[in-house]
């Protein structure tokens, strides 16, 4: 009986901690430090959301409300720092960028899709992808070199060079809610509005797909002017980004595919909450299969959503588009509030690097000037690739673009996972930095935003709306001329055939080959060019007085001129929407009087988030929450 105690309580003294504690107990310890821990970001949740409801009641705007949370959660963390508050209790509230990656971005990234107003997002596409891909890219060298040079001539905290355009690349994630907020409520300029939302959209996307390709070159050890490095980083970033929004399109167009196939089910009318349950599960599929091939799932994430707005939308029924508008947009409020709280919280509960203050203000400063070459020049080089005069970027909206640039959540994200990256000396630096740079901008520039509204002139009506009917005024015309060549020089007998498109006075742009013999073809916009181009192509094929060359030079002329009226909303029309989401309206749910009372018309733009008409008097109210 003595052994068998003693091996009795040796094997319990083995099953206790080195503390002497017993591993269940501490176990069922640890779990309620957890839920304790929960609790408190609940409560700072609803704290949140609720302050910001006071501040929209009193019309309080010298703070905006992303700024508020900010502020709350940073008076959380100094009052558990102060209080010597418990690891078990601090280590749970802390930011925690995989919980931020793997749980709070992807339903904020997929709403930014979904609730596109995609008309407006493709009327301005080519100003957009201009400052979401060139722009970025030159953000990130500027900030990058600046930081680096900083460094070198010892006025900051030194960095290497790789990390410094880590660095770059990371901060160059804008993250503008606050500045939509006042505008949607303001009711600014819609295509201020859509360059400014477009422009967060996909400069998020292509900023983390940037980080990773930066990282990359930086882990491979490979010199900044190695020409190989360059071209395998460029060679990365494309398979990465590229791949992530076939994987994100696939998966939207085969959604948009199984509720077309579906639309007008009476299973599905009855059991509206199963469709919008698959339509929920879609984006996360995309975002799973991206991450499983090692492309960004949040970029996969973001243009499935985009596509899904487009041509999923339609196909669901009205209960169905109204209630999975309503969750998406209820998870993304959720999250991005959650993660304002975070960041706040992680001033004081984070090993800040305090005596790195001097890198963050250098930092602001190249972000200031890496925010400028990017605006501008993008800017200037989009007004030059549209023709019209009154569908260019007045300066006044420069300006409020320039202003935009606040640094928000995924770039405080990055910096943190660039701890771990990049190691402590340098992590630490580039994650201070970016919370610095984090609140500066929400509080400081964030809290401007309904006097630059006014200050800037924000409110005009867009320019798109005062045409009416921009495709019929846009003519191609493609003539002959016996005299002159492509750039107009005299050209002995006519012998060589060239084409040069121009603007005339009249606004029209011309296209002339090198042929007096060429029939006239003019087209008033796209379905025009298509009923008459077969026509036409068949007539130059028969014209006795071109040769060969002469013909080739013709049909190429002819269609140039048709690409020129061309736009992708009118390829959608002809050869795409069709069939994924032909123009019929969804059936109404049959739950009663009311739900077909409350269904908005006009398909799924009903739950488009755009921005109001401009008001011609200014409204005072606060801004939306994070």
């Amino acid at each position: 009986r003595g052994d068998a105690t003693r091996r009795d309580a040796s094997h319990v003294a083995a099953e206790m901690d080195d503390d002497g504690s017993d591993p269940a107990e501490s176990g069922t310890e640890q779990f309620a430090w957890e839920n304790g821990a929960f609790l408190i970001q609940l409560v700072c949740l609803a704290s949140a959301l609720v302050m910001g409801l006071v501040m929209k009641h009193h019309r309080v705007h010298y703070i905006p409300e992303a700024g508020a949370t900010l502020l709350l959660g940073i008076f959380v963390g100094l009052v558990m720092w102060s209080a010597d508050a418990t690891q078990r209790l601090t280590q749970n509230v802390d930011f925690n960028e995989e919980i931020f990656f793997f749980l709070l971005l992807p339903p904020i990234i997929f709403e930014s899709g979904f609730s596109l107003e995609t008309k407006s997002f493709f009327r301005n596409f080519d100003g957009i992808c201009a400052l979401a891909f060139g722009g970025t890219l030159i953000s990130t060298v500027v900030v990058g070199v600046f930081v680096w040079l900083a460094g070198a001539l010892g006025l900051v905290t030194a960095i290497s060079i790789t990390h410094a355009l880590v660095f770059g690349a990371l901060v160059s994630a804008t993250d503008p809610v606050t500045v939509l907020a006042v505008f949607q409520e303001l009711g600014v300029n819609p295509d201020l509005f859509a360059l400014v939302f477009g422009e967060s959209v996909l400069n998020d996307a292509v900023a983390i797909v940037l980080y990773r390709t930066m990282l990359n070159f930086a882990n491979k050890g490979a010199s900044a002017a190695s020409v190989v490095g360059v071209f395998e980083s460029v060679g990365f970033f494309l398979f990465v980004f590229l791949g992530s929004t076939a994987t994100g399109a696939a998966f939207a167009v085969l959604a948009a595919a199984f509720f077309r196939a579906v639309k007008g089910s009476v299973v599905l009318e009855n059991n509206a909450h199963v469709e919008t349950s698959l339509v929920m599960i879609a984006p996360y599929c995309a975002y799973a299969a991206a991450e499983f091939l090692q492309l960004s799932g949040i970029v996969a994430i973001l243009f499935c959503g985009v596509v899904m707005a487009h041509y999923a939308r339609p196909n669901l029924s009205t209960a169905a588009r109204r209630d999975s508008a309503m969750i998406f947009k209820t998870l993304a409020t959720l999250a991005e509030t959650f993660v304002f709280l975070y960041m706040g919280v992680s001033l004081f509960l984070e090993d800040q690097a305090w005596s790195t203050v001097p890198f963050a203000v250098a930092a602001l400063c190249a972000c200031l000037l890496g925010r400028a070459l990017n605006v501008y020049p993008m800017t200037r080089a989009t007004n030059a690739w549209r023709a019209r005069e009154r569908f260019k970027v007045p300066a006044n909206h420069q300006n409020a673009l320039f202003v935009s640039g606040l640094r928000g959540a995924v770039a405080f994200a990055l910096a943190s996972s660039a701890v771990r990256d990049l190691g402590e000396p340098s992590g630490r630096v580039i994650r201070t930095a970016t919370l610095m740079l984090v609140i500066f901008t929400v509080l400081v520039v964030g809290g401007a935003c309904h006097s630059l509204v006014d200050w800037l002139e924000l409110r005009a009506p867009s320019a798109w709306l005062r045409v009416d009917d921009d495709e019929g005024e846009r003519r191609v015309e493609v003539e002959g001329d016996a005299e002159t060549g492509a750039g107009g020089d005299a050209r002995e007998g006519g012998d060589a055939l060239g084409m040069r498109a121009r603007l005339n006075a009249s606004g029209h742009r011309s296209a002339s080959p090198d042929c007096a013999a060429a029939p006239e073809f003019v087209v008033a916009d796209f379905a025009d060019g298509m009923a008459k181009l077969g026509a036409h192509l068949g007539e130059v094929r028969n014209t006795e007085n071109l040769d060969l060359r002469g013909k080739m030079r013709a049909a190429a002329a002819a269609v140039g001129a048709v690409a020129t009226v061309t736009t992708f909303e009118d390829i959608d029309k002809r050869y795409i929407k069709p069939y994924l989401a032909p123009d019929t309206p969804a059936t109404p749910p049959r739950s009663g009087k009311d739900d077909d009372a409350e269904a908005p018309r006009g398909g799924g733009e009903s739950f488009a988030i755009a921005p109001p008409p401009a008001s011609p008097a200014p409204a005072r109210s606060g801004g939306h929450p994070a």
